[in-house]
């Protein structure tokens, strides 16, 4: 059976010039590790000048300066990456994540018979749940005949789900994948009392940022204590008796069962 399998390559441009690719990338990684140009350059096997060129248009195309020249000192001296350059360097990481991911399921969808793209529509295809997260996956665990699924997400919460050990396998989940976390507004539950405990559900606390009436019932976004944002519906009745308020503490949680994973 023929196999096919999808590259390519992932490149930030400004303005039609490029910007970042993996070779930039890893030149300020090894200029972070040596403190130096000279020894980045020769530890990668360019000349200095190639290096240095680099530098110059991707210090020229940033924002803020991405390496910074440091003088004096023991050493001598150096070059150091400055605290916007490493935040590009781990944005650029998760996007590269992201490519690799999305490659990846896509291709599984090529047909073996043809080499065809099966189900292309479903590249378009508009997910209904009204909860999306990313998440990095930090735990893989047996549970009964299923896995259980542990996420970080961005701010230290986490999100746990049960999914099927087939589901697994066919998602290739690994520790350190990113991958989406969906579930609907009507999965998540409001609780007024802050000590309610489950050890079924995953629970966040935030406060009501702002209310959305619709027909017959609201849209509440929630703010969590680490800036992700959840969406739950309740009904005008259940307005009027608990009378929500924004900026009002609240807990939320969603069962474990009610949460899907998706790669892209």
């Amino acid at each position: 059976i023929v196999q096919y399998s999808l590259n390519g390559r992932l490149w930030l441009s400004q303005n039609d010039k490029s910007f970042l690719g993996n070779g930039r990338i890893e030149l300020l990684e090894q200029i972070d590790a040596t403190g130096s140009i000279s020894k980045a350059s020769k530890n990668m096997k360019m000349s200095y000048k190639a290096a240095w060129d680099a530098i110059e248009v991707m210090n020229t195309l940033s924002q803020e300066p991405l390496i910074q020249r440091v003088s004096g000192g023991k050493g001598g001296g150096g070059s150091v990456i400055t605290p916007y350059g490493k935040e590009l360097i781990q944005t650029y990481k998760v996007l590269h994540s992201e490519l690799k991911i999305f490659l990846n399921n896509l291709s599984m969808k090529v047909n073996d018979a043809d080499g065809r793209l099966n189900l292309l529509h479903t590249m378009s295809m508009r997910v209904s749940a009204r909860n999306q997260i990313i998440g990095e996956v930090v735990s893989i665990e047996d549970f009964n005949l299923h896995k259980k699924i542990t996420l970080y997400i961005q701010g230290g919460d986490t999100i746990t789900t049960i999914i099927t050990t087939k589901s697994t396998n066919k998602l290739s989940l690994k520790k350190g994948m990113l991958v989406y976390a969906l579930f609907k507004a009507s999965s998540l539950k409001i609780h007024l009392d802050d000590t309610y405990e489950s050890c079924e559900e995953n629970l966040f606390i935030g406060l009501v940022e702002h209310i959305e009436a619709e027909e017959a019932q609201n849209e509440i976004t929630i703010l969590l204590n680490s800036g992700n944002r959840l969406y739950t519906l309740v009904s005008d009745e259940q307005m009027a008796t608990w009378s929500l308020s924004k900026g009002q503490k609240i807990l939320v949680s969603c069962h474990f069962n009610d949460i899907i994973l998706g790669l892209f």
